[in-house]
């Protein structure tokens, strides 16, 4: 995985360089995007003799589709850049592409449109890598799946909240404990604290939600994590709509902050489903 200071230090060059062409300019913004999903996401690491009760009660409140039906999946996924020099609101477009799971394999994958002319093989395998990085914000797995083999040790409990953190049995590996502060009246999560053995520092994810069909889906993800004396912000909203029986994302915004300046603004849109 690329370092942040080496995400940073790609960017930089681009901006020192105005002749760099569009579509590797995007492919360069792209690589510090990812890394805050890299930062924040879970990772399935480990094995364990059985699942964690209190991971398995979360999961039976949250919206699920893989668990209630969904067999099959692909999408068409549109990225659009914000200008931030623009007057107004206005958006760059940048290669589809299209996204594929299967509760078979439990993958998921992102290829480029193959309709899509003017970019080299090469070109088009790093657009596919880097989308990799966000294959969990489309279809998320369960709390159970991602969290399965660390182990917890609850920290502390109040009326309606439990603090209970979650330690990777290895030693090497970069995020070594999740603290999850858990509303245990609405059964849902508020914030995870995340712990590396390396810089950044202080990363926190803070969550929003709607109820869908009695369940809970996230509305609004907001990441927060220092690096040097600098702090950084990503926050992500989601909207959904009911497609084929199902609740799907089809618009994701994101924008991301050094500070109170504002970085990149941008939108995933997702059209074109076909399900099961």
């Amino acid at each position: 995985m690329m370092t942040v200071r080496q995400a940073l230090y790609t960017i930089n060059k681009y901006k020192s360089n105005p002749k760099t062409s569009r579509k590797t300019c995007f492919l360069r913004y792209y690589l510090l995007l990812g890394i805050l999903s890299l930062l924040v996401g879970l990772p399935c690491s480990a094995f364990s003799q059985s699942p964690d009760p209190l991971l398995q009660k979360l999961d039976s409140h949250y919206y699920y589709p893989s668990q209630l039906g969904l067999k099959k999946l692909t999408a068409k996924v549109q990225w659009l850049q914000k200008d931030l020099r623009a007057a107004g609101p206005k958006f760059v477009s940048h290669p589809e592409v299209l996204f594929s799971w299967d509760a078979q394999s439990d993958a998921r994958l992102f290829q480029v449109d193959p309709r899509l002319k003017g970019l080299t093989q090469t070109q088009k395998k790093e657009i596919e890598n880097l989308f990799q990085n966000y294959r969990e914000v489309i279809l998320p797995r369960s709390l159970s799946q991602t969290l399965y083999g660390f182990k917890s040790n609850q920290a502390d409990r109040a009326f309606f909240k439990t603090t209970v953190e979650y330690q990777s049995p290895y030693k090497h590996d970069e995020i070594q404990t999740y603290s999850l502060d858990i509303n245990a009246e609405q059964w849902r999560i508020s914030k995870i604290n995340i712990a590396r053995r390396t810089p950044p520092r202080n990363v926190v994810s803070e969550f929003k939600y709607i109820q869908r069909e009695g369940k809970w889906l996230a509305s609004e993800i907001l990441a927060r994590f220092d690096l040097g004396r600098d702090s950084y912000s990503e926050k992500t909203s989601y909207l959904y709509q009911k497609i084929m029986g199902f609740w799907l994302p089809v618009k994701i915004e994101q924008v991301f902050k050094k500070g109170s300046y504002v970085v990149h603004s941008y939108r995933f849109l997702l059209s074109d489903y076909q399900l099961n």
